[in-house]
């Protein structure tokens, strides 16, 4: 699905805006391994070996909150010297948000219990609200901000079904105890 995403989006803003889109995605993965830090491999160690706790999960969680305030403004920062006319401002604002998104994934969790239908139903959600959302609102250039929302959604559908997840997994979790 995302492969064709990738090529229907490219047929609908044209090649100068797909460059735009893909230097805006470049800086979203960077400000994504800035927001990551490594705290999903210390949670996943962590809750594997029977220390995971609430506290844990909220430190992490306000950890990459702020991180991913950062990464948000470093984002819209690079895009303004890329494009100091300010045209692209919506958009890179929109982008860094979906830093804010990915801060808030439980995909931890997710993995420590091995609930990889979760995983893939995140993928594959975040996936298939990106190729609907592009096929029914993106007409052409004049909708690139559209598009930076639909990007934003599919990140936040993607944290809502980890978070959902995680409940799940937590309530369970609790019962079992």
């Amino acid at each position: 699905m995302r492969f064709l995403g990738v090529a229907i989006v490219a047929r609908r803003i044209g090649s100068e805006l797909f460059g735009t889109y893909n230097y805006l995605i470049l800086l979203s993965t960077y400000g994504a391994i800035l927001v990551e830090f490594g705290l999903r491999n210390v949670a996943i160690r962590e809750f594997s070996q029977g220390r995971g706790s609430r506290e844990l999960i909220g430190r992490i969680m306000r950890i990459r909150a702020g991180l991913a305030g950062v990464a948000a403004l470093a984002v819209i920062a690079l895009a303004h010297l890329a494009f100091p006319d300010g045209r692209f401002f919506v958009p890179s604002a929109v982008f860094g948000a979906s830093l804010v998104a990915n801060a808030f994934l439980l995909d931890f969790l997710v993995v420590v219990e091995e609930r990889f239908i979760a995983q893939a139903a995140a993928t594959v959600g975040q996936a298939a609200f990106v190729l609907l959302g592009v096929l029914a609102f993106v007409h052409g250039a004049e909708d690139f901000t559209r598009l930076a929302f639909i990007f934003l959604g599919g990140q936040s559908l993607a944290a809502l079904i980890y978070f959902g997840a995680s409940r799940v997994w937590r309530v369970q979790s609790i019962g079992d105890e």
